[in-house]
């Protein structure tokens, strides 16, 4: 009989997929039947059902509560989560397995579900300590670093890194040989513009002093995408349009996984510049590792010990930046040489999701 894994994120399932997604998708493809809780609808939405379950074109079974409550009162949540699940009887008398969280506001929400193990993984900086009460209702705590998450003890704590899809690794079948067009080098920046996560004035201003150079932006710059940060979407989206009023800047938005592979290929060096104060790791960057090409960053912790993987400049400014992307473009072939480049994509097919996630699976089984 399959495993039955609930895994509840503060993201709800689209084709815009993370790392949430991607523990779903492989968890199934493994062999277990995979149910996934989006973050709850309120009154406003079209569902007339208290809870509502429908199978994805990838059979995972994905689950709706309905609240009714106006919006105002969704202060009230845990009490109207509560309440309303209650009346959803046919999802109430599934029991799981594992309950899989993923949800660091709500990680509570764990023991709301009977199940054999409960497992509550930190991928973001958590604000509220856990207390030794909650600690000892979680079978197991998963997360990128202890500096995520404040724990009275370590128990069963899993430390991992991000996963990378075979979008990433699959490059044999995806990137096709062809030759370059482009005399000038190409400069690749890629992830979530409208998240709040890169610092757009550094970038703009490395743009701007690189006249010589394309930069090509690959990523979400809508403010209707699920995951913009909507407190700072308008003044996201005008620096965005900052950058692109510069003639050598070209931006990429919603591109085919393998089209967005075989053009991320055609870049010579990645350029990453963090608005965060503390960086501990990023999902993208290690999709870009993936490539084997020098990659610029602001310092991230889980990296500052990996020589030759990614490289940082002294401050994380605009004019540091702007040096040290100077000095690896003058030497290039120092820095793209092929012991380095092996190095990296080395690096990124030991963090494979397959890898991570049997792992975690061993750990949590034995």
């Amino acid at each position: 009989m399959k495993k039955k894994i609930l895994i509840i994120s503060p993201q709800k399932w689209t084709n815009f997929y993370n790392s949430k997604h991607y523990y779903a998708i492989y968890l199934k493809k493994i062999g277990y039947d995979v149910y996934y809780l989006n973050p709850i609808n309120y009154i406003f939405s079209k569902q007339f059902k208290f809870c509502e379950i429908k199978k994805n074109r990838l059979d995972i079974k994905i689950i709706n509560v309905k609240i009714y409550l106006p919006y105002r009162l969704s202060r009230f949540f845990k009490f109207a989560f509560n309440l309303f699940l209650n009346f959803s009887l046919k999802f109430k008398k599934n029991n799981f397995d594992y309950i899989w969280n993923f949800d660091e506001k709500n990680f509570n929400l764990v023991n709301f579900f009977y199940s054999k193990k409960k497992i509550f993984q930190v991928m973001d900086m958590m604000d509220e300590k856990i207390s030794s009460e909650q600690l000892s209702q979680i079978d197991y705590v998963i997360t990128l670093s202890k500096e995520l998450i404040k724990l009275p003890s370590d128990k069963k704590v899993i430390y991992i890194s991000h996963g990378l899809s075979h979008f990433f690794y699959n490059k044999k079948k995806i990137f096709k040989k062809k030759n370059r067009k482009f005399k000038k080098k190409i400069v690749g920046i890629y992830g979530n513009f409208m998240s709040g996560r890169f610092d757009l004035d550094s970038l703009n201003e490395v743009v701007k002093k690189n006249s010589n150079l394309i930069f090509r932006f690959y990523g979400n710059k809508s403010q209707n995408h699920p995951y913009t940060n909507k407190n700072e979407g308008e003044e996201l989206l005008r620096k965005i349009t900052k950058i692109n009023l510069n003639k050598n800047t070209f931006f990429y938005e919603n591109l085919p996984k393998i089209k967005l592979s075989n053009s991320l290929n055609e870049c010579d060096v990645f350029l990453y510049i963090s608005s965060l104060q503390k960086n501990i790791d990023a999902h993208k960057l290690l999709e870009l590792i993936s490539f084997g090409k020098p990659i610029l960053t602001s310092k991230f912790q889980n990296y500052k010990n990996n020589k030759n993987i990614i490289y940082f400049p002294k401050k994380n400014n605009s004019n540091d930046f702007n040096l040290e992307l100077k000095k690896i473009l003058k030497n290039y072939k120092y820095f793209n040489k092929k012991e380095f480049s092996l190095l990296r994509k080395k690096f990124a097919l030991n963090r494979t999701y397959e890898a991570i996630i049997s792992n975690i699976l061993k750990k949590i089984n034995e």
